[in-house]
């Protein structure tokens, strides 16, 4: 075989295979659940569904200081013949947690599938833009870009309804640019209960699942060497870490949240994000659901802070942040009304309380208030929270439920 034609076959192999580990990846994210009027002050934090955003940080293609986002592209939700949600997500390479993602962001990958409301995430299909050629870096590879990964049959993966032990074996035959590439995907539940060190501090309860590939090129089996990587999984958090050597893929989560989907009545946002000296802003807003001023001024709206320090030492030793060092604002639209508010300490945290018995201090704000003197009807209500860049980083968790404006007739 000549050079360029194994290089090119190489290529595949690894498109094929990347493709096949950030599918898993996807499904792992990916879901859809019930945000109904959830209790703001008191409930854990909730299990994430299809409207969840995750912000990885660390190691991709030899940098170790990426950040890697996953999220739902906006206003993509489409029914088919059978009566299944279908919605695009996009897995892609940004510069900071804020930076929006859609399918037709540079260095990113689109997945689409249906996803059911408690059980499999059926994926569709898988196109790069820029993602392999920049994660992987081989030469030629921009030749496989935008080429759909083309899935005859939806792959079906479901992490929760496994048990330890138990490998799933998916047998793919997908098309790339009109060829058929048979692969294999397996994947299992290596171990049960893991923690997981991440930026935000230990992780419990997650299961930690092995995935291997193995692709035939020209009647050929390939081993899984070229893609051996590890998810862990959380129930609630979904995807905390991921490793995979062979890609030089070494990533935690720092940051996740879910700005609901509510077309009227009560909708509930939250997030939890680590703030660093060079992240120090959390900004929790109603207008982040769909850039929209649409929360209802004559309704009280309720919000809950929780802060604690990332590092676990410094969760049982350190103080309250100074106020002067963090500054904290509840409020409305552009500041127009500013809600007073205290930190009360707390031996226990409402949204992580598997935490709860390792001598953890936690700070807690709550504001119960309504805007009934500001002109618009529609308007925002809003949490910010700016870090001095001198404090230890921070873990600060929130959520708001609030009613939206009453449709026009």
């Amino acid at each position: 075989m000549k050079t360029h034609q194994r290089e090119k076959n190489h290529a595949w192999m690894v498109h094929v295979a990347t493709g096949a580990f950030l599918c898993l990846l996807c499904a792992a994210c990916s879901g859809d659940g019930d945000n109904g009027k959830t209790d703001v002050q008191n409930d854990p934090y909730a299990k994430w569904d299809h409207n969840t955003a995750i912000v990885f940080q660390g190691t991709l293609a030899g940098d170790p200081d990426s950040t890697l986002k996953f999220a739902k592209v906006p206003n993509s939700e489409t029914i088919d013949a059978n009566g299944n949600k279908n919605n695009h997500f996009v897995l892609g390479i940004v510069n900071g947690p804020s930076d929006a993602l859609s399918p037709q962001s540079n260095d990113a990958i689109t997945l689409e599938g249906n996803f059911n409301n408690e059980g499999p995430v059926h994926i569709k299909s898988v196109q790069s833009n820029g993602f392999i050629s920049k994660v992987i870096g081989l030469p030629g590879l921009d030749i496989l870009e935008n080429q759909p990964i083309e899935l005859p049959e939806p792959v079906v993966i479901d992490i929760d309804a496994m048990h330890q032990g138990e490998v799933r074996e998916e047998e793919l035959r997908i098309q790339i640019a009109g060829l058929p590439v048979p692969m294999q995907v397996s994947y299992g539940i290596a171990e049960d209960n893991v923690s997981v060190q991440t930026p935000r501090g230990h992780v419990i309860g997650c299961r930690k699942v092995d995935v291997e590939a193995t692709i035939e090129l020209l009647g050929f089996p390939l081993s899984g060497q070229l893609l051996q990587g590890t998810i862990y999984y959380h129930p609630t958090l979904a995807i905390v870490a991921m490793e995979a050597p062979s890609l030089g893929i070494g990533l935690t989560m720092t940051e996740t949240h879910n700005y609901g989907d509510a077309a009227s009545g009560w909708n509930t946002l939250q997030k939890t994000q680590v703030l660093t000296a060079n992240h120090r802003e959390f900004r929790l807003s109603t207008y982040d659901r769909a850039a929209e001023f649409d929360a209802d001024k004559n309704v009280h709206a309720k919000m809950l802070l929780e802060l604690r320090w990332a590092d676990e030492g410094d969760a049982t030793t350190l103080p309250q942040p100074d106020p002067f060092s963090l500054n904290t604002t509840f409020g409305t639209s552009g500041g127009m009304f500013y809600f007073p508010h205290d930190f009360i300490e707390s031996p226990i945290s409402v949204f992580f309380p598997e935490e709860n018995g390792n001598g953890f201090r936690y700070w807690y704000a709550y504001v119960d208030q309504a805007a009934k003197n500001q002109p618009e009807d529609a308007i925002t209500y809003e949490i910010n929270s700016i870090k001095d860049a001198s404090l230890p980083d921070l873990r600060v968790t929130g959520r708001i439920g609030y009613h939206l404006v009453p449709l026009s007739p």
